[in-house]
């Protein structure tokens, strides 16, 4: 780190600090658009900082990004429909701001400071001819499965619903299938996507391109787009090898991804009959309801509680989603839905499948209290770079097995990570998907030159 990040860095520390005393004395609100800002400086010291594996953590910068600017808008004054409360200048902006830097300075730490302890890297991926075909092939399996699902139940862009009560009403499981596994598609097609030929990384980009269609003709709106096109660019970044302005592009791509994203937002809308701009606004404030309903809880927010941290340690064995979605008292982010909202809106939440997008910094104040929860926050970054730095290292095992495995924990990670629901990130599936990834490293993990093999540089 040189000096002028290592004064960045400091200067967001500082203000996110300062930041937080000065809503005390009910500044928030006047302060709001230095937040964003600090927030935005956070991610270019985390860029320039950390290894080329931090790129991986950037969709989940971008829907904490969400985040704030949901968080933001409720202290301006926003309603939020689902738990049926008016926003007024609490701090909560502030607050999460802090808990933001907690998160990615340990991911920093551990994805700089404990790199230089590691010898330099120059793998390269090393896939045959075969294996690069078969993994073409695997994402566009999962996207015709995307389709199948469309053209045997409807597609919901279609039929004038929501998203969420289209999927409750269809029982569509091939549709389940497609959302569950798209981002393996997308991170398969961004590796293809730095080959060496200029015919496979079109037919890798026309491979995006796919899932990004069926993602929106099934209603998926503007932070599921945004994150769908930055894991892959992520993806294909890192590929590409150090000489990459990482900054830089990502300013590119992330406005490219707010376009798409924005225009997969007016079609859903549109086609509901509603007013695109109303409804966006809306939508907008759920991201950031469940962190301002626990900030706003004066009386139990920041008491720690121990039955709650019981019960989610006790959820970590179940077997399912819906096992685990069905657990009575409920926990993650169903547990603050209950407490906050009303019992249909709970019930949507557990028997329709529906889930929220950012649920994890909340839960963790609910769970823990301010202060204690900002030192979890720092452990979750550390487990969280601790996690995409071995995702990058298995790429470099130029195996296709590798790489799916990859990529399934890579889903799981960006998804435990949003919602609250720490199963994604501790459960037992998960530890099964790890033992996998482990023995498939284990067993394919040393490289071997192979004729006719495509090789993208990687580290």
């Amino acid at each position: 780190m040189n000096r002028n990040d290592m004064v960045l860095g400091g200067v967001v520390v500082a203000s996110s600090i300062l930041l937080l005393l000065l809503s005390y004395a009910e500044l928030g609100r006047a302060l709001a658009p230095l937040t964003v800002a600090v927030y935005v400086l956070l991610l270019v010291v985390f860029l320039r900082t950390s290894s080329r594996a931090a790129l991986l953590l950037v969709p989940f910068a971008v829907l904490k990004l969400s985040e704030l600017l949901s968080v933001v808008m409720i202290e301006f004054g926003a309603t939020m429909s689902e738990i049926g409360m008016l926003g007024h200048d609490i701090g909560a902006s502030s607050g999460l701001l802090l808990h933001d830097v907690a998160f990615f300075a340990g991911a920093m730490w551990i994805l700089k400071v404990k790199a230089r302890r590691a010898s330099p890297s120059a793998d390269r991926i090393v896939l045959t001819r075969m294996q690069a075909r078969l993994a073409f092939a695997i994402g566009c399996a999962i996207c015709a499965i995307g389709i199948v699902a469309g053209l045997a139940y409807g597609f919901s862009l279609f039929s004038g619903m929501d998203r969420f009560s289209f999927r409750a009403n269809s029982g569509n499981a091939p549709l389940s299938f497609f959302l569950a596994n798209r981002l393996i598609a997308v991170f398969l097609f961004g590796i293809l996507a730095a080959g060496p030929r200029r015919f496979g990384r079109r037919l890798a980009f026309l491979g995006m391109l796919l899932v990004m269609l069926v993602n929106v003709l099934h209603g998926e709106q503007l932070m599921s787009t945004v994150s769908l096109i930055v894991s892959f660019f992520g993806v294909r970044t890192i590929a590409e090898g150090e000489g990459s302005d990482f900054v830089g592009k990502f300013l590119r791509v992330g406005l490219m991804a707010a376009v798409f994203g924005l225009g997969a937002v007016a079609l859903s809308y549109s086609s509901q009959q509603k007013d695109v701009f109303v409804a966006v606004a809306a939508r907008a404030v759920l991201q950031g309801q469940l962190w301002y309903a626990v900030a706003s809880d004066q009386a139990g927010r920041d008491e720690a509680k121990p039955e709650s941290i019981g019960r989610n340690v006790s959820s970590l064995t179940a077997a399912s989603v819906d096992d685990y979605v069905n657990l009575w008292p409920p926990v993650g982010v169903r547990e603050l839905m209950y407490k906050f909202a009303d019992t249909s809106l709970y019930n949507s939440y557990t028997e329709n499948g529906v889930t929220f997008t950012m649920g994890t910094s909340g839960y963790l104040y609910f769970l823990f209290g301010f202060w204690p929860s900002l030192l979890i926050e720092c452990l979750l970054g550390m487990f969280a770079a601790v996690m995409v730095r071995a995702l990058v290292a298995a790429m470099s095992g130029a195996n296709l097995l590798l790489l799916v495995v990859s990529a399934k924990l890579y889903a799981l990670l960006m998804l435990g990570l949003q919602q609250g629901d720490f199963w994604y990130l501790f459960g037992i599936r998960t530890i099964a998907t790890l033992i996998l990834f482990w023995f498939a490293i284990s067993v394919f993990g040393k490289r071997r030159a192979r004729r006719g093999a495509m090789s993208t540089r990687f580290g």
